[in-house]
């Protein structure tokens, strides 16, 4: 979540696709941040209009008063020598980068305590950014492999690719497009992996969506979807037999609208509704769960950016989800989100995430689940070299049908110091600790490894 998500730990430490910019559950055409927003056209309501009558016999001023010609112009604010230069090609940067790392982790099953063990990780990753004068792009490639001393069934690479082009149609009018891939593996104390697997299955994670955003003056409208599919590989027990996951594979839909008004710069009010469906490839799983699901959701909220110090955004509405199952209770509640982001000095950022809703779930038992999260994030410039990262996430997931509860809290602190553009070296530990009100699926581990970044 900080420098990098180590793959050498549980899977909300080592990372999945939900880690990479525009992939997460709260998917937003534009999330990938690929640039500014386009210009849209200056509201005419803030335009200082002036008469020509009250130009008329108006002298032009001197060229220059003496004292303005001794006045030193503001230098423009210098680059960070230490960031990153990219390769130029044409209209793209390229931004290429390697990391090794060795580290320790306490319990790389993520299960009850079986031991820790070493681990090395390497990755390589190629950002490409457009530098054009108009519409945007940007992507990333990435390649990563751990490899653990102890417990070699562990061992899995990740791939993960995914990109974002912004078009600037038209002055009052931008269109999104992204599209995303991840091939991943699971930990075997994910609780939605079969009891008894061994080392670590593998599933591929495709999407696409794409949004249109229209701001003619104070007023906007966008209108935002996406497809996600998800497929997973059988499972591997470790008593040699092998468990079907056809049932797990689903495709997701998503269409949403939000509209709406800046009644002050800085000050947005806006409504968001949206609707979503997943469908499995397997009407019942082996369970004999009917789990395809659809609901949908509607928001109020407000977006302030009063000063560039800080920004806020957040919402409360109503949720419905209910899945194709009669015996699963359908679920209508009461959902809220909210960010913060605090910058107290050009050195400092602290960001604030709180999350109520309902969504799809993935057990065998059950097909929806009530969710809650926090998170904090703090990112702090020591030196112009020298930067720490530290951030502690919380999740809670109820599932009633089954009256079952999953909690995770996830702890890390890093640091990195960068020598020149090209090397930095990189500290990192973090800590997990996962309590499930099943008896004998709690468990917790811990990491730290230490490496060097090569980045042109």
């Amino acid at each position: 979540m900080l420098l990098l998500a180590s793959a050498a730990s549980a899977q909300e430490i080592r990372g999945s696709l939900e880690a990479l910019p525009g992939a997460d559950d709260d998917f937003a055409p534009d999330a990938l941040g690929i640039a500014p927003d386009s210009a849209f056209a200056e509201d005419p309501d803030n335009l200082a209009e002036e008469p020509l009558e009250d130009l008329r016999g108006v002298e032009p001023p001197p060229l220059a008063e003496p004292e303005e010609r001794l006045k030193r112009k503001k230098r423009p604010e210098e680059d960070n020598p230490f960031d990153p230069v990219g390769i130029r090609a044409g209209a793209f940067l390229f931004k290429p980068t390697f990391d090794a790392y060795g580290g320790y982790e306490t319990n790389p099953t993520s299960t009850e305590e079986n031991g820790g063990s070493l681990y090395g990780r390497s990755e390589g990753r190629l950002d490409i950014e457009s530098d054009w004068a108009r519409h945007a792009f940007r992507g990333r490639l990435e390649a990563e492999y751990t490899a653990y001393e102890a417990f070699e069934d562990l061992n899995a690479p990740r791939l993960a690719a995914d990109g974002a082009l912004r078009l600037d149609a038209h002055e009052d009018l931008r269109i999104d497009l992204l599209a995303r891939t991840e091939l991943d593996s699971e930990s075997p104390g994910d609780p939605e992996v079969p009891d008894g697997v061994k080392g670590r299955p593998e599933n591929l994670r495709m999407g696409a969506g794409g949004g249109i955003t229209y701001k003619p003056n104070r007023l906007s409208l966008r209108l935002k979807g996406d497809v996600d599919r998800r497929t997973y590989e059988d499972a591997e027990l470790n008593n040699g037999s092998t468990v079907d996951n056809e049932d797990r594979n689903y495709t997701a839909y998503r269409l949403g609208l939000r509209t709406g008004y800046e009644l002050h710069p800085g000050f947005e009010p806006f409504a968001e509704i949206e609707g979503n469906r997943r469908e499995y490839d397997l009407d019942e799983n082996d369970s004999g769960l009917q789990h395809n699901t659809e609901g949908y959701k509607a928001y109020a909220g407000v977006r302030l950016e009063p000063n560039p110090i800080w920004s806020f955004e957040g919402a409360i509405g109503y949720g419905h989800l209910e899945a194709e199952d009669p015996f699963e209770p359908k679920l209508d509640d009461f959902i809220a989100k909210a960010s913060l982001i605090w910058q107290p000095t050009v050195k400092t950022k602290v960001t604030l995430t709180a999350e109520k809703d309902v969504s799809s779930g993935g057990l065998s038992c059950c097909a929806v689940a009530r969710e809650v999260s926090a998170s904090v994030e703090i990112e702090h410039e020591l030196q112009r070299n020298f930067f720490f990262t530290a951030s502690l996430d919380y999740e809670r997931s109820f599932y009633p049908r089954a009256d079952y509860t999953l909690q995770d809290v996830d702890a890390e602190i890093a640091l990195e110091y960068r020598f020149n553009r090209t090397v930095s070296a990189r500290l990192r530990a973090a800590h997990q600790i996962s309590d499930s009100s099943n008896d004998g699926e709690d468990y917790d581990t811990s990491l730290i490894e230490i490496g060097l970044r090569v980045q042109r």
